[in-house]
């Protein structure tokens, strides 16, 4: 008798979603579905150095000799079905879930058995479909070897396995959909009291300088309980609207849509600091907790965490099923570091250009202190980027690498990604890899708007309306009064033929802002597309005086008169352009514009091509016009603007 051999391995367990379903339903199509999903599967496993042991039903028993290899496998895998699945009939397409383990192995009779196994087992019922999961045996192995980041599910209970297991799940792209994107606190029933609004704690320290501590806690107390499963979170920019500003709490939660406050006071003296807080029902003024926390900087995140669990409690009663804090790990251990991070964002919130150069002096600081500080880097690439739209001449460079380090760093935070994502969408016009990066950063934190809105642009680029709305609506919900994210949402109901709806979110901000001239301007090119040419250029009257001249606000003008029957003006600014061509007006996605205007597609074609060459950002915003504008009657152009984008090469040179 055989004697049984023992030995280490990468075992992989996959089960087809839906099988025993289909089967009672259409026992012929499973058939068919199955014999297709092995022969699409096998091949994988011999690219991949794995052994099928055995099908397990609509499954495989898979093993590896390493644990790299095992998930690999499972990547191509769930890749190859979601492209196999773009081209299948609703009712055709496949989806698995995988689990992967690396444990102790019996091999016995060309079967295998033992813990390794049976872990395995337990694990893959925990994937989504499309989904991986793998045991924290294998996750040392692959961390920072594969594409995608690991994210922690905990401890789960898994039958009949005693010792305590910790999985991670793979955070994959294809498994964010962006037109069904909804965190799951967006699908809860809309009560008052799953809402929350962080007001600007008031800095109570003898210094001003200490100004940037109580932003920062602010922020930071913002950031801990976006993570809260059930709760919604209004974000920074629309609560530092009332900072310094006696508003009544009923007022404000009109406004923020919110039904609980949190405000609060931070006291810092050297290494000692102070924070109380107290949590306030806007319907009735009820305090719902109140607290003080006097701490060592150093613990200040553990105060952090402290102040979101006691929210929990007191908001456990409206709040559906059980609710864990998120443990939000410490960014960094050196509190010099973190202090001079605080101070960047500090000086980069200010918006203004010293601010930015400000805030990089303390990111680097920062640093220098912390090597290994990926939201420095991430503060860092941030501001690089904000002074490449401030620039007459882009240089993504530092952007570039400051996201490149953090994603290195910490490939598991989410900002860094969406740094990354937005740098290749604003200098690669690489679609695809940007999506990827920006589906990747969703996956890890559902909820940010900085994320919502950078993808939502990126969406309309690739003319996917109804995703991009999605995206630039959940950001509004969360950034009621951010102004900027009603001007993205307005552009994007304009790109997308919704003028009415553009109209609307325009007159609601210069209602809010009224002299705010991107929202007078936003309202022009609604009204000139939707065909009504008088309001367009009364409007850009009015943006005239509200802003300095700009090539743009000259161009709607013109293209208004012109489809009035007026051409003069037209030529006019056309030869304005052409005549000043180091003057910032002359941008020359506005030339070709205006001769696309006058259907000159040839000239037109001429300074188009000049616009990608200099990687003109409006150039993309021209790609997601309508199909019905006059740019996209010309053949050759309406070809060249399909192409951007989508095409190997559109990296500069």
């Amino acid at each position: 008798m055989p004697k049984p051999q023992r030995r280490l391995a990468a075992l992989m367990f996959t089960d087809m979603v839906g099988y025993s379903a289909l089967t009672q339903k259409d026992e012929a199509l499973s058939m068919v579905l199955l014999r297709q999903h092995r022969s699409l599967m096998r091949p994988l496993f011999d690219a991949h150095g794995g052994n099928e042991v055995k099908t397990t039903g609509d499954g495989f028993l898979v093993e590896f000799a390493s644990a790299l290899g095992a998930v690999q496998c499972a990547i191509s895998m769930q890749q190859t079905l979601v492209e196999h699945n773009e081209s299948a009939p609703q009712d055709r397409r496949i989806q698995i879930r995988i689990g992967v383990n690396f444990g102790e192995i019996e091999e016995y009779e060309n079967d295998i058995y033992g813990d390794g196994v049976n872990v395995a087992a337990r694990i893959e019922p925990l994937a989504e479909p499309n989904g991986i999961c793998i045991s924290a045996a294998v996750a040392h192995q692959v961390d920072r070897k594969i594409d995608y980041p690991l994210v922690s599910m905990g401890e789960p209970v898994l039958k009949n396995i005693q010792d305590p297991i910790e999985v991670f799940r793979v955070v994959l792209p294809w498994l964010v959909d962006a037109v069904h994107f909804v965190p799951q606190k967006f699908k809860d029933d809309a009560t008052a009291a799953k809402s929350i609004a962080v007001l600007p704690f008031v800095n109570m320290s003898s210094d001003e300088e200490n100004e940037y501590f109580s932003d920062g806690l602010t922020e930071e107390l913002i950031n801990v309980l976006t993570r809260l499963e059930h709760l919604k979170v209004t974000s920074r920019t629309s609560v530092f609207v009332f900072k310094g500003k006696r508003v009544p709490l009923q007022q404000i939660g009109k406004q923020l849509g919110v039904g609980t406050v949190l405000e609060g006071s931070v006291r810092k003296a050297g290494n000692r600091v102070r924070v109380t807080g107290q949590l306030i029902r806007v319907a009735d003024d009820a305090h719902l907790w109140s607290g003080t926390f006097d701490r060592d900087l150093e613990d200040i995140f553990a105060v952090q965490d402290e102040i979101a669990q006691a929210i929990v409690e007191a908001l456990k009663v409206h709040l559906a099923g059980e609710v864990v804090v998120v443990r939000v790990k410490r960014p960094t251990d050196n509190m010099d570091a973190y202090t001079l991070y605080l101070q960047g964002r500090f000086h980069f919130n200010k918006l203004t250009p010293e601010g930015i150069r400000q805030s990089i002096d303390y990111y680097e600081r920062a640093i220098a202190q912390d090597p290994k500080y990926a939201l420095a880097f991430v503060g860092l690439g941030l501001a690089h980027l904000r002074l490449v739209e401030l620039s007459p001449n882009p240089d993504y460079t530092k952007a570039r690498e400051a996201a490149d380090r953090a994603v290195v760093l910490d490939d598991g935070l989410a900002e860094a990604h969406a740094l990354k994502a937005t740098v290749i969408r604003n200098q690669d016009w690489d679609f695809a890899e940007a999506e990827k990066s920006y589906k990747i950063a969703l996956a890890l934190h559902p909820v940010d708007v900085m994320v919502y809105n950078g993808y939502g642009a990126l969406l309309l680029f690739m003319r996917k309306c109804d995703a991009a709305l999605a995206m630039h609506t959940l950001a509004n919900e969360m950034d009621p009064l951010h102004l900027p994210t009603l001007i993205w949402l307005a552009r994007a109901n304009t790109y997308c033929s919704r003028y009415d709806k553009a109209i609307e979110i325009c007159e609601k901000v210069i209602g809010m802002a009224p002299e705010f001239p991107l929202a007078h301007m936003g309202l022009a090119i609604a009204y000139l597309w939707r065909g009504a040419y008088q309001k367009a250029l009364d409007l850009v009257e009015v943006t005239r005086h509200l802003s300095e001249e700009h090539a743009a606000i000259s161009v709607v003008a013109a293209i208004a008169q012109h489809r009035m029957g007026n051409s003069e003006q037209l030529q006019q600014i056309l030869t304005r352009l052409l005549d000043e061509p180091t003057h910032r007006m002359s941008e020359p996605v506005y030339i070709a514009l205006l001769y696309a205007e006058l259907g000159e597609e040839d000239q037109a074609m001429a300074w188009f091509q000049k616009a990608y060459e200099d990687r003109a950002a409006y150039l993309l915003d021209v790609k997601a016009y309508p199909r019905n504008q006059p740019v996209y009657q010309l053949p050759k152009i309406a070809q060249f603007l399909d192409s951007i984008g989508n095409l190997p090469g559109s990296k500069p040179s």
